[in-house]
């Protein structure tokens, strides 16, 4: 039987899940709050067993990606490790039609839902909402509020100018922009590649909620190029 003691074997699972996503880390402080991070998360854990039973072991690795520990990493180093991966987070509060605030590892961070872009019910616009802009507000806060959702990156940027994350967004198993593309409460806008993963998709719901008049296809001229038309709202 291998003895190994718990602190040593933290340690070791720690460079071992560095090495296990490829990367090196030349920032010793950025280093230590991932070690830190991570150490906590496994502390509770049956190092020896660990050790003696790989498959555990990676299973235990990929329950740290789920809590988050990719968005870290993601962080530190780049965008590569986190495209595609899809991490869990709470909504704290939702903002409007297309943007929320959850709770990520310990901190609220806004999320701005990728590729969709709903009406305006807020700012300039909270005495007078764009058409559709309460409908759509309303609706992603019924469906979200105090959820637990999944948010997947894509293979650009991880997050915008306003430093709010850039994500596809899930619930129950649905995806947020496809429920809202749906209903005609959001359009597809602000496509910049390579996130742009799900446009065609996007793309598709769209289409039949401009041949069915929904939401905010049903106003004549208000949606144009990808754009909220103004001029023709009386």
């Amino acid at each position: 039987m291998i003895h190994v003691k718990k602190s040593k074997g933290i340690l070791l699972l720690i460079l071992l899940f560095t090495f296990l996503v490829g990367c090196t880390a030349a920032d010793e402080e950025q280093t230590k709050i991932l070690a830190d991070k991570l150490s906590q998360e496994l502390a509770n854990e049956d190092i020896t067993t660990l050790f003696e039973n790989p498959e555990m072991m990676e299973d235990t690795l990929q329950k740290e990606l789920d809590k988050g520990a990719e968005l870290l990493l993601g962080e530190f180093f780049g965008t590569d490790e986190v495209a595609g991966q899809k991490v869990t987070a709470k909504v704290v509060s939702v903002t409007d039609s297309d943007t929320i605030v959850v709770e990520l590892n310990g901190t609220e961070k806004k999320v701005r839902f990728l590729l969709v872009d709903g009406p305006e019910s807020r700012g300039e616009y909270e005495d007078n909402p764009m058409p559709y802009g309460k409908e759509a507000s309303d609706f992603t806060k019924e469906l979200l509020e105090g959820k637990t959702v999944e948010l997947e990156f894509d293979e650009g940027d991880t997050t915008d100018r306003y430093d709010r994350l850039l994500c596809y967004v899930y619930v129950d198993g649905k995806s947020v922009q496809e429920e809202l593309l749906k209903r005609g409460l959001a359009i597809v806008r602000y496509v910049y590649p390579p996130n742009d993963k799900y446009e065609t998709r996007y793309r598709e719901f769209q289409y039949v909620a401009e041949q069915y008049d929904i939401g905010v296809h049903s106003i004549e001229g208000y949606v144009q190029n990808d754009e909220y038309n103004l001029s023709v709202i009386k």
